[in-house]
């Protein structure tokens, strides 16, 4: 899984994007491919998976967790996720994402990735 910001740095109260691709590397097809990003403190605007569905759950609109249902992956295919939100303050933020499926995966390293962001003022 792969993960980037843009753009670095934002200015607060502006759009931020991050770009999400998760990559099944194999050896066997993945199914029930998931990803999970807890959203830092921010407002969320949107998510747009490239396959499958995705869905917020929080009480606000500063806070939750984003669930994206991918479904299944070839070995070598690859599915994104576009997820665009709004910093509200100056700082620096760290956006977490994690991906899980079905089957078990013998290299857990590349499953969580952490990308963070330089927040100015605006």
């Amino acid at each position: 899984m792969t993960k980037t910001d843009s753009p670095d740095p934002v200015a607060a109260r502006s759009n931020l994007t991050y770009t999400v691709t998760v990559t099944n590397e194999g050896p066997a097809t993945a199914t029930g491919v998931r990803l999970i990003d807890r959203l830092p403190d921010v407002v969320f605007v949107s998510a747009t998976p490239s396959q499958g569905t995705c869905v917020r759950e929080g009480k606000g609109r500063r806070d939750g967790e984003l669930t994206c249902h991918i479904g299944t992956l070839a070995t070598g295919s690859s599915a994104t996720v576009t997820i665009v939100v709004t910093p509200s303050r100056e700082g620096t933020i760290t956006n977490t994402a994690t991906v899980r499926a079905n089957e078990p995966d013998g290299d857990r390293a590349d499953n969580s990735v952490p990308e963070t962001t330089t927040v100015q003022p605006r």
